[in-house]
Parts: structure tokens; C-alpha cells; sequence
């Protein structure tokens, strides 16, 4: 059993960051929510968390939720028959959180695959550890993604401004009561090589311009925008 959404009879929706912390952009949609008055949910890479712990405690000072998003980005599903790689990067990516943060298990309650890959193996090995607090999303995009070259060069301003009005549009034709909205504040690629690139830190630029304009538009439609913690989450079975 896993979390799409909350109650379709609440206005309540969630907005959820993965793959961070970004040193460059992961403080500017900080400082986004924070002008807007609003919590979100930042589910973390431990080896970024390593990395950059100073955005790490910015994010819990100002009052958002994280949640564990494995240690090293690595895909369980594609790995569910070794027990022990899936173990650690439960194990491994909550301990650099908690480290960073100080928070305790009790406050590290929710946990996100990465890619959302998930099978019937991958959560018998992760329900000891979660149990039934593994957020997917009913509204997610590939906005990590804009650049096919993987390139991320942050002058191609026609490509930016596509994929920014897609995350846009995607937002407002989808959300209802009870969303829970997957954006990326980061990406898997720039952890290590051979996947990493001198701009990998730019490729929340289309996320981080769609956020206020997001913002917006759901508080002009009546949604209150809240954190994970303060949903009142529905479990069901994983969507095929």
C-alpha cells in the first residue's frame, strides 16, 4: 500500500521537491515559499544532504518537511532482488538526513522512491522501515528534464520557457482536493560520473520559475497548500 493523495473532501494539496538539496536553486525556491507564506516537502538525496547540509538545515529551520529519497538515487525496483543494495539505501540515506538535521526517525516519516519505482519486492523489503508512509503523486513531471541533450544550458530561453509553461499548464489540468504535486528542486544526474556536468545545478530553473505562478493560481483557487504532515494522507494500492 503506498500514498497518491489525501481526502478528495479537503481542499488541502501538497507541493513535494525531490532529488535535493540543490546548492543553487534549492535556496531560491526556499526563499520563494517563504514570500509566499508557504511549507512544503523536500524529499532528499543522503549524499546531497552530505554535500550541502547548510541548505539541508535552512529547509527544517524554516519549518518544511523532508522525507528520505535513498541514499544514492538508485532505482529499487530494478534492483529489488538484491535485498541488501535496497537495505542500504533505506538505511544509508536516512542516517545522513537525520545527521544533517538532527531530526529524529519519528520526524523523518515519509519516504519516496526514487523514479516512484515500485513492485510487490521493493515494498516488502521497505515496509519494515516505512511501513504505509511512501508518498507517489497523482500530478508529476519529468521537469528535471528539459534539455534532451542534458545539457542544461541556461541560455537556451525558448526551451526554459516551454518546459516552465508546461509545468504550468500540467499543474492546473490535474490538481484537485488531496494532491500531492512532484516537482524537482535537483536531479539524479551531477551526484557522480559519468552522469555528472558543469550545469547540472541549473536544471531547476523551469521548476523554479513555474513555483510562484503554481503558488498562485491554487491559492486563487482555494487550496490550502500544506505539508505531508499536515495531510490527512489515503493509502491504496500501487497503480499499475
Amino acid at each position: 500500500m503506498v500514498i497518491y493523495g489525501g481526502r478528495d473532501d479537503i481542499n488541502n494539496v501538497a507541493i513535494t521537491f525531490d532529488d535535493g538539496p540543490n546548492p543553487e536553486y534549492t535556496p531560491k525556491i526556499l526563499k520563494v515559499l517563504k514570500d509566499k507564506k508557504v511549507k512544503a516537502t523536500f524529499f532528499l538525496i543522503g549524499k546531497n544532504a552530505e554535500k550541502y547540509p547548510s541548505v539541508v538545515k535552512q529547509i527544517i529551520e524554516e519549518g518544511h518537511d523532508v522525507g528520505n529519497h535513498t541514499y544514492a538515487h538508485e532505482n529499487l525496483k530494478d534492483n529489488a532482488d538484491n535485498h541488501k543494495l535496497v537495505q542500504e539505501e533505506l538505511q544509508k540515506g536516512a542516517e545522513a538526513i537525520k545527521k544533517v538535521t538532527g531530526i529524529s526517525n519519528k520526524e523523518l516519516k515519509f519516504f519516496r522512491p526514487p523514479g516512484l519505482a515500485w513492485d510487490e519486492k521493493v515494498e516488502n523489503i521497505v515496509k519494515p522501515f516505512y511501513g504505509n508512509r511512501v508518498i507517489m503523486s497523482e500530478i508529476g513531471f519529468d521537469d528535471w528534464n528539459w534539455d534532451d541533450s542534458k545539457q542544461w544550458d541556461q541560455k537556451d530561453t525558448n526551451t526554459i520557457s516551454n518546459k516552465t509553461s508546461q509545468i504550468i499548464d500540467g499543474v492546473k489540468s490535474k490538481v484537485q482536493n488531496g494532491s500531492i504535486i512532484a516537482l524537482h528542486d535537483s536531479a539524479q544526474y551531477g551526484l557522480e560520473e559519468p552522469l555528472a556536468h558543469p550545469n547540472w545545478t541549473k536544471r531547476a530553473i523551469p521548476t523554479f520559475q513555474a513555483l510562484p505562478v503554481i503558488i498562485d493560481y491554487l491559492h486563487s483557487r482555494g487550496f490550502s497548500i500544506v505539508k505531508l504532515s499536515q495531510m490527512d494522507l489515503i493509502e491504496e494500492p500501487v497503480r499499475v
